[in-house]
Parts: structure tokens; sequence; C-alpha cells
């Protein structure tokens, strides 16, 4: 995503040197299944939890032990 975006803005002329943070909130991070289908319930889980990050409802720690 980041090397995808920072072509972009140049394609666009609107590059800009600095820190660009990619996150579930920006469409930078999330998950991915492969392969697999994912019983229901788990696939309603996981979306729950990435819906309530993205709206700020939840905060992941910054760190995992």
């Amino acid at each position: 995503m980041a090397t995808y975006t920072a072509i972009q803005n140049v394609t666009k002329g609107q590059f800009q040197g600095g820190v660009l943070t990619f996150d579930i909130q920006n469409g930078g991070a999330g998950y991915q299944v492969d392969n697999i289908t994912l019983p229901a319930d788990i696939q309603a889980e996981l979306d729950k939890v990435q819906g309530e990050i993205k709206s700020g409802a939840l905060t992941p720690p910054d760190t995992i032990p």
C-alpha cells in the first residue's frame, strides 16, 4: 500500500515527503484469508471488530506483550 500510494501521488503531482501512517481506518491494514472460507460466525465477528476499530469504538493496543 505504501509503495502504491507514493507512486500514485507522484503521477498526480501530489507527492510530499514525510511519514505516512497506514491503519485499519484508512484501509492500509486488515486481514487476509487465502483459499479458505471462514465459518459465518467467525467472519461476522471479524467484520464487527474491524468496524469497531474503524469507528473508533475499539482501540487496539499499541504493543502486544
